[in-house]
């Protein structure tokens, strides 16, 4: 797919083969720079120099424009989006929850209710359990979840010399 935009002179190109390899791989999730070897681009010098040539490729206003259109027929394809996906497991929850909590009946089908006349309601772990799979899902995806703090110990030996400076 030949994609045509206007150079700083004003005339109308085509993305290179290299240009649209690069858009693709940074669409599929891969980094400036992986995506910059992986399009062919040659690994000349430092790492750091291709690093600064993936990121100024990727700030060209057709490179953007080229990665926007594949992310957005990306998106038309999509089976759910975010969503879509969020509303599913909430009406998992919602119905599990409903499931775990069965309303009890007596023999003639009618609800049990307690002397207060209120129902009587049983538990059924596996729904249960069900509807808290699908509650942590959407959680983890809103990033409702607390950070996971870590301890770290680090000691540095510093050789003598240093230490008298410290002093």
């Amino acid at each position: 797919m030949a994609k045509r935009y206007t150079d700083k002179s004003g005339n109308a190109r085509d993305l290179t083969e290299k240009q649209r390899n690069f858009c693709y791989n940074v669409v599929s999730g891969e980094t400036l720079f992986d995506s910059y070897i992986k399009a062919g681009y040659r690994l000349e010098g430092k790492r750091a120099t291709a690093q600064a040539k993936a990121s100024h490729l990727f700030a060209m206003p057709h490179i953007q424009d080229f990665i926007k259109e594949l992310r957005e027929q990306n998106a038309s394809l999509s089976i759910w989006t975010r969503d879509e996906t969020l509303k599913k497991l909430k009406k998992i929850a919602d119905d599990a929850l409903e499931a775990a909590q069965p309303v009890m009946r007596g023999r003639d089908g009618e609800a049990c209710r307690d002397e207060n006349g209120k129902i009587i309601r049983g538990y059924d772990p596996p729904s249960a359990t069900v509807a808290l799979k699908a509650i942590q899902q959407a959680a983890t995806m809103c990033g409702f979840n607390a950070p996971i703090e870590t301890e770290q110990k680090v000691i540095i030996e510093m050789p003598d010399i240093m230490k008298e400076w410290a002093k």
